[in-house]
Order: C-alpha cells, then sequence, then structure tokens
C-alpha cells in the first residue's frame, strides 16, 4: 500500500517536473522574445533619426537632449544642473529648427510612436516572462513537497 502510494507520488513528481520543464523552456522564449522586441525598438529608434543631414542633425540633438532631460530629473542635485542646461540647449536648437521642418517632422513622429509601441510590446513581455516565472516557482515549490512525500514514504516503507 504505501508502494503504490509511492509509485503513485512518483508519477505526479514525473509530470510536475514534466511541466517545470515546460514552464522553463517557455520562460526561455518569453525572455529571447523581449531580446528581440528590445532590438526592435532600438532600430526602428536609429532608422527615425536617419533625416537630412542639417535636419537630422538638430532632430537628434533635440531627441537626445530631451530624453537627457528627462531623464536626469529623478537624479541628484549635480545632474539636475546637466538636465538644466540640457532644457536651454533644446530650446536653442527648436529655435533653429523651426525653419527646417518639414515632412521629416511626421516620420520622426511616426516613428517616435512605433518605438513607444515596442516598448509597451517588450514590456508587456516582461510581464508576460514575470507571470511564468511565478508559475515556475510555483512549480519547483510543489516539486520539493512531492519530495519531501518521497522521502517520508519511503522512510515508512523501510
Amino acid at each position: 500500500n504505501a508502494l503504490d502510494g509511492w509509485y503513485r507520488t512518483e508519477r505526479a513528481l514525473a509530470a510536475v517536473r514534466q511541466r517545470l520543464s515546460y514552464l522553463e523552456a517557455a520562460f526561455s522564449d518569453e525572455a529571447a522574445r523581449a531580446d528581440r522586441e528590445e532590438a526592435r525598438a532600438n532600430s526602428a529608434h536609429s532608422g527615425a533619426l536617419r533625416l537630412r543631414r542639417a535636419h537630422a542633425d538638430c532632430s537628434w540633438t533635440i531627441w537626445k537632449l530631451d530624453i537627457a532631460c528627462k531623464e536626469e530629473m529623478g537624479r541628484t542635485a549635480a545632474e539636475k544642473l546637466r538636465a538644466d542646461k540640457a532644457d536651454a540647449r533644446i530650446s536653442e536648437l527648436e529655435t533653429e529648427l523651426e525653419a527646417a521642418r518639414t515632412q521629416e517632422e511626421t516620420r520622426a513622429d511616426e516613428a517616435a510612436a512605433e518605438v513607444a509601441k515596442l516598448r509597451l510590446d517588450l514590456e508587456a513581455a516582461r510581464q508576460s516572462n514575470l507571470e511564468l516565472k511565478i508559475e515556475c516557482d510555483t512549480q519547483k515549490a510543489r516539486v520539493d513537497r512531492l519530495d519531501t512525500k518521497v522521502a517520508e514514504l519511503l522512510r515508512h516503507m523501510t
């Protein structure tokens, strides 16, 4: 009777291990997908910045300084000064850029929207990875409990 329980527990443990293996593979696939999405986002971002030479210089600088400004706002007081300088530079470049804005502005906006969408997709993939990891951890805990049961059954059998 204890041997039957042990065999049932072993079968259940094998099924759980198989599910755990599947979940680990799914987790790995999701991580690879997140990496591809991030690479695609970076590629789309780079493509949006290839505009005409004079316009590209201004647009790239404004974009980069704007992002730098937003990131720097939350950092230390020493870096706050740098963000203020970047903000001032953005204002100067925006004044220069007004004469050069044409259809490239629309292309840059579309590319920025694509980057935002890809980043949302990336965040969704990361969330999915987190959920898979939680499921994986739950299954690992179940395997540990079943291992403990098997050990107890083996102790009772001897």
